[in-house]
């Protein structure tokens, strides 16, 4: 049995083309056999009638009530597809020239290639030649842990957007193939490491990484302590470095919970905040 595509198009205030989007990429994927698939418009606070065209053509509609960054609207959608009847996760930016045709290839090599990893098409703007990701595929356990998050570019990681900032880690090796005339790439997203998901799951869980340290480091200073309370019992006399062990390795883990607590305050601050812009 194939996997069912869950499919969610992020757009905002584009009546005029919203419909033959959906409409292009139905047929095409039913022309390749691929009819098991729900596609969704996330409108992100259009202004005009978006939302209404989208449902005549029988698209589902997840709809913000005003303008959200991309970054909590992800975080969101993999709220949401946790009980969502799809294996295969697709995004899509709604307002970019994309065409159903790149969408469906790209689903078609994502398929044909093992899924192992994730896939996209990466468009260099003709105005200014910056880089955008315009679709997306991911298997849904591997892109509910995706961080998207803003992030530095560093030595080793490119600072691309999916209609918006959202920082996400492409290996350029794994280029698939490139199409010079229309200035799109379709790439690989490679496998991520073990250190790759520690460090995913501190960035979006900080109290409870921190927290499972904090108790981690109070397990070590139980050892001194037991050593210690024996050492009282039969001499009356403290054990002072068994003392100064317990006491560091105590320290170490109120460290670990206050940068849990504070780091998760300020996700939450974020978050909020992002909600109202």
């Amino acid at each position: 049995m194939k996997d069912r595509i869950g499919i969610f198009i992020v757009v905002r205030n584009n009546e005029m083309l919203i419909a033959s989007k959906i409409l292009m990429l139905r047929k095409d994927l039913e022309e390749l056999g691929l009819d098991n698939n729900l596609i969704s418009v996330i409108d992100n606070g259009s202004e005009d009638r978006t939302t209404e065209v989208a449902s005549q053509v029988k698209a589902r509609v997840i709809r913000y009530s005003g303008y959200n960054s991309l970054e909590n609207i992800m975080t969101n959608l993999k709220k949401r597809v946790r009980n969502e009847d799809a294996g295969l996760i697709v995004l899509i930016d709604g307002n970019s020239s994309i065409e159903a045709e790149s969408v469906v290839e790209m689903i078609d090599s994502f398929l044909r290639t093992g899924k192992r990893s994730g896939m996209g098409y990466l468009t260099e703007s003709r105005e200014d030649g910056t880089e955008e990701i315009n679709a997306l595929i991911f298997r849904k356990d591997v892109f509910r842990r995706i961080p998207f998050k803003r992030t530095r570019i560093g030595k080793e990681e490119d600072l691309l957007s999916f209609g918006s900032s959202i920082g996400l880690k492409i290996d350029k090796k794994r280029i698939v193939r490139t199409d010079e005339v229309e200035k799109k790439q379709l790439f690989r997203i490679p496998l991520r490491s073990a250190w790759d998901l520690i460090r995913i799951y501190r960035r979006n869980y900080p109290l409870r990484f921190y927290g499972g340290l904090f108790w981690v480091f109070n397990l070590f200073a139980l050892i001194p302590g037991v050593y210690l309370f024996g050492h009282w019992l039969e001499n009356s006399i403290i054990n002072y470095p068994s003392f100064m062990l317990m006491v560091l390795f105590s320290g170490i883990g109120l460290i670990f919970l206050s940068t849990g607590l504070i780091l998760n305050a300020m996700n939450t601050l974020s978050e909020k905040i992002g909600g109202m812009i």
